[in-house]
């Protein structure tokens, strides 16, 4: 789950620079439109967390040598699970409107500083 929460905390920051939205759920759905006919969409992450570790993710990811950060080519498949994800954490939290896009990201940051399998 922590690489799923990174990559979802990293296309919501993503999205934000492109879609002026404080509102998570607004700028969840406009992402979603947004990427719905795109194949890729690249996203960095930290990869220290899988280093030695690379063989247990579920996606193809490289996992530089050197370095701290690392490119996720998300493919509709993982920016679906990595949103679903998102969503579940929001759900998770007060009436819809007042859930801002921010206290989303810093939740699911939060929550990848778990431990590999939470």
């Amino acid at each position: 789950m922590k690489f799923i929460r990174q990559v979802a905390a990293n296309l919501l920051r993503d999205g934000r620079t492109a879609i002026k939205e404080d509102r998570f759920w607004p700028m969840v759905d406009e992402l979603e439109r947004r990427y719905e006919n795109r194949d890729v969409i690249s996203t960095n992450i930290w990869s220290t967390p899988f280093k030695l570790r690379e063989p247990m993710l579920l996606f193809p990811v490289q996992v530089p040598e050197m370095g701290d950060r690392t490119s996720v080519q998300a493919k509709k498949l993982l920016r679906g699970i990595a949103l679903s994800e998102a969503k579940r954490v929001a759900d998770m939290k007060r009436k819809r409107a007042e859930i801002t896009l921010e206290s989303i990201i810093s939740r699911l940051e939060r929550l990848t500083r778990g431990g590999l399998g939470e």
